[in-house]
């Protein structure tokens, strides 16, 4: 139950499935929990991560100090089983969930017994905002006119 998917070429295609609508970048280096995590080796890289639960936290941590140094070039795609979630699953606002998957393709006699979680911590890009206002955000104002009395005691008001 404890134990995260087998690493194997068939994760990244079934991963960058599932990511289509980000537009992912495919993963240069694939990392498990006996893999080193020296922040070097993270930089600039996009990587893909089969963790176990137990792992899962300290594996995203180090992914989230990485991507801080450069996250215009470097993405981490996580896949985890379904245990602990609590523990790992908000570790930074930037990381999206992806639900969760029991169509991972794993090893003939590798049997999960619970379904794995996708996430996805995607490269930085930059948006500016609108350049013109939204319409809708704004209230109308009050009064769309000024009152009469209003110029009257403004033109008193000049005179003095």
């Amino acid at each position: 139950m404890f134990r995260a998917a087998p690493l194997s070429a068939k994760l990244v295609p079934w991963a960058l499935h599932i990511l289509a609508d980000y537009h992912p970048s495919y993963p240069s280096l694939l990392l498990d929990d006996f893999h080193l995590w020296t922040g070097s080796s993270l930089l600039h890289r996009h990587c893909l991560w089969s963790l176990s639960p137990t792992f899962a936290r300290q594996g995203f941590l180090a992914a989230v100090l990485a991507w801080i140094e450069d996250p215009w070039h470097s993405s981490h795609i996580f896949i985890v089983p379904r245990v602990l979630q609590r523990d790992f699953g908000r570790v930074n606002k930037n990381i999206v969930f992806l639900g969760q998957h029991s169509d991972v393709p794993l090893p003939i006699d590798f049997d999960p017994l619970v379904p794995f979680v996708l996430f996805y911590l995607p490269p930085f890009v930059r948006k500016l905002p609108n350049t013109e206002p939204d319409r809708t955000l704004l209230d109308e104002a009050p009064f769309l006119h000024r009152p009469g009395w209003v110029d009257q005691q403004l033109d008193e008001m000049r005179g003095l």
